[in-house]
């Protein structure tokens, strides 16, 4: 009987002093990790989306900073957030989201990593906001107003003359003729006109 509380007391001793001088990880959905980015103070807590550059310039959650997990600048990013108690990270399916979490481990990160497991993918799904950076916004933007002007536009062409004599005072206008038309813009390169 002695001998089962010493095995017990010891297990409960390692996984005290693995959790001491590890690092706590928890997986949690977008839905749970909504109210917890709702309430948090960012002095102690900072998101980390782990996509590359190009995936986050489409989507991400606000105040999110884009580490790329598969760079080779990310453990020297990575670094500049240990002394946070607690980082969410997320990416799209978790590949970039277990990199990030060895990294932080090599790093010797002490603090809470939440992992947000569906990623931006169930944040989007969930119909929750997205923020762009405004280089992005401005390209769509353009993007639309492009849209706009290449649609069908109509084409009128009216042929006149005006005339002027000094000499007898006289003036005088005619139009000849009118072209009425359109023309489409099917791609950038590629448009027609009918008139």
């Amino acid at each position: 009987m002695m001998s089962k509380i010493v095995k017990i007391e010891f297990i409960i001793f390692f996984l005290l002093s693995q959790a001491i001088q590890a690092q706590t990880i928890v997986n949690i959905t977008s839905a749970d990790a909504k109210p917890i980015l709702e309430k948090s103070h960012y002095d102690n807590f900072v998101i980390i989306d782990g996509r590359s550059s190009n995936m986050f310039s489409k989507g991400y959650i606000k105040d999110a900073i884009n580490i790329d997990a598969f760079n080779e600048q990310a453990p020297k990013l990575l670094a500049q957030h240990i002394q946070k108690d607690s980082i969410l990270v997320y990416c799209t399916n978790c590949n970039r989201t277990n990199k990030i979490n060895e990294l932080l481990k090599e790093s010797g990160y002490k603090g809470t990593i939440i992992n947000m497991t569906d990623g931006i993918t169930g944040w989007k799904n969930n119909n929750y906001e997205i923020s762009k950076p405004e280089e992005t916004l401005a390209l769509e933007l353009q993007g639309k107003t492009n849209e706009k002007t290449t649609k069908l536009n109509p084409i009128v062409q009216v042929f006149g003359t005006a005339a002027y004599d000094i000499e007898n005072n006289w003036y005088g206008y005619s139009f000849g003729r009118a072209h009425l038309g359109f023309q489409y813009q099917f791609n950038e390169s590629w448009s027609a006109n009918d008139n």
